[in-house]
């Protein structure tokens, strides 16, 4: 069932797509479960026991709210779930009216499967850890994550700002590398700068002293993982391994295969531990499911 198959289709057409999706699966004594993407169903499919639950993807949060809230109309709100990426939801204090709905415990899927642990192991496979062990150089984990939120803080502000104001401006083709290249410390002006020229019609772009007092006004007041955006911190963390000095010369870490190994390590134990797992456990068991989980 790919994701081409809802981008061919609108509206009422989708909805009554995905609810063949979830009435052919009923036959087979399986219940669905919506996500955003294919690779959202790499990491949660491994939590739902496969005999009983299918994961689908449905490509894209706007997409999946759409069906929910289009299922629900038609009466199938309990028979089936959706699990969507928080975004700017809890920042923006926006909730959704759709008891079968839920959200990541972080930003998205990445963030919340981001941890000292995990990137203590990426740490290991893409750079010379022997030679760091027998020159007596420390890994030093939280360290680099930092580094690593501290130089996507201002990006992260202005995507934000972005999406509460509904100014609408696009982010599409941005490069953290690029932009690396013109500041290394990636101000909010290197952000403008890049931002500007991506939207060269827009009516409206903030200013740096704007963006500065938006971030002046909230930090302190929000969790960090609410607001970074997992795709630019796995970018970054590739960027500060390919220029640690330990790397290798020939480095072929990506922020993909970042985004790959967090998904490959993400255990059943971590995912129990989340918000996430505790509200569609209690949801299963309001509805009268049972063992539907793997973990």
């Amino acid at each position: 069932m790919a994701n081409s198959v809802l981008d061919s289709l609108d509206g009422r057409d989708k909805i009554n797509e995905v609810k063949m999706w979830i009435s052919g699966y009923r036959t087979l004594g399986k219940f669905t479960v919506l996500v955003e993407g294919i690779d959202d169903v790499k990491v949660y499919e491994k939590f739902f026991l496969k005999e009983k639950v299918i994961v689908c993807p449905t490509n894209g949060c706007a997409k999946l709210v759409e069906l929910v809230d289009g299922l629900n109309k038609i009466h199938l709100e309990s028979n089936f779930i959706g699990i969507k990426d928080a975004d700017y939801d809890v920042l923006n204090h926006v909730s959704y009216p759709y008891p079968n709905l839920f959200m990541t415990d972080k930003h998205d899927l990445e963030t919340m499967m981001i941890s000292e642990e995990a990137l203590e192991n990426i740490m290991k496979e893409f750079l010379r850890y022997e030679d760091m062990k027998k020159e007596r150089i420390e890994l030093n984990v939280q360290d680099f994550l930092q580094e690593a939120i501290e130089k996507i803080r201002s990006l992260s502000y202005f995507r934000w700002y972005n999406d509460q104001s509904r100014i609408k401006l696009s982010f599409g083709t941005l490069k953290l590398s690029t932009m690396l290249k013109e500041d290394s410390t990636l101000s909010y002006d290197c952000c403008l700068s890049f931002i500007t020229r991506l939207n060269p019609d827009a009516s409206f772009i903030p200013t740096s002293r704007m963006l500065a007092d938006f971030e002046n006004s909230h930090s302190g007041q929000i969790d960090t993982y609410q607001l970074l955006r997992g795709h630019d911190l796995c970018e970054m963390l590739s960027l500060l391994l390919q220029s640690h000095p330990y790397s290798y010369a020939k480095s072929h870490v990506s922020d993909d295969k970042i985004e790959s190994s967090l998904r490959l390590v993400y255990s059943g134990e971590q995912f129990r531990k989340t918000q996430l797992y505790a509200s569609i456990t209690t949801w299963f068991e309001s509805n009268g499911y049972h063992d539907m989980m793997a973990c």
